[in-house]
């Protein structure tokens, strides 16, 4: 007899948002998430600031050094949430308050990018990948799924299967718990209402947006 499925737990995406919209070396002025997530990162580097200082200058920072962008409206934690979740940059506390600055990968990937080195800077976040965690995500923390590394997960599954599936993402992988749920034949798949897309729109549209996955579209015979 297949186990009950818990449809609340599951795994959070950082946002409602890509960290990456193309690879790294395009320059299209119409797309923006690449430049934003770097001026984070540069503007944290600069600044070690704190949750105030962000609040107040993230906005104009990046308007000034990125002018063909408009300003941003976005809430303040969807500057920081996905760079958290992804590892490139920590919260610390500070008697001012929690005070943010680029971790080791987060310094990694801000110097290749800025040298133009762009398989190196693919090279960092592929290694960012291998290192994400739930639960003690500091992006995630909502989350109930048991402590697991999700991005290991994905690539040993598609190691296994060769390909995965809109469907493999939206009713199966966000609630694998245990090694058991690794088995696509035998797990009792989410269906209906129940299915979570959160991170197939936002985190794998990611990786293929920067070229470490390829979708194809379905044959239509």
């Amino acid at each position: 007899m297949r186990k009950k499925i818990l449809r609340n737990i599951k795994w959070q995406a950082p946002s409602n948002g890509r960290i990456f919209d193309q690879p790294f070396n395009a320059k299209n002025n119409d797309k923006y998430m690449n430049d934003r997530t770097f001026g984070v990162l540069h503007y944290i580097n600069n600044k070690k600031p704190t949750f105030k200082q962000i609040k107040i200058e993230i906005k104009q920072y990046l308007h000034d050094i990125f002018p063909n962008h408009p300003k941003n409206k976005s809430c303040i934690s969807h500057f920081l949430n996905n760079p958290l979740f992804y590892g490139l940059i920590d919260e610390c506390p500070s008697i001012e308050g929690k005070r943010y600055m680029l971790t080791i990968d987060g310094l990694n990937m801000l110097k290749n990018y800025e040298l133009q080195k762009w398989n190196d800077v693919l090279e960092s976040f592929i290694i960012c990948l291998m290192r994400v965690k739930y639960t003690n995500n500091k992006a995630t923390n909502r989350t109930k799924t048991p402590s697991l590394f999700p991005f290991r997960i994905i690539f040993f599954l598609m190691k296994k299967y060769g390909k995965l599936s809109k469907n493999d993402f939206e009713s199966w992988i966000p609630f694998i718990r245990s090694r058991k749920d690794l088995n696509r034949e035998n797990f009792n798949f989410i269906t209906d209402d129940k299915k979570y897309d959160k991170i197939r729109i936002w985190v794998i549209s990611t990786l293929v947006q920067i070229g470490i996955f390829v979708y194809e579209e379905p044959t239509i015979y």
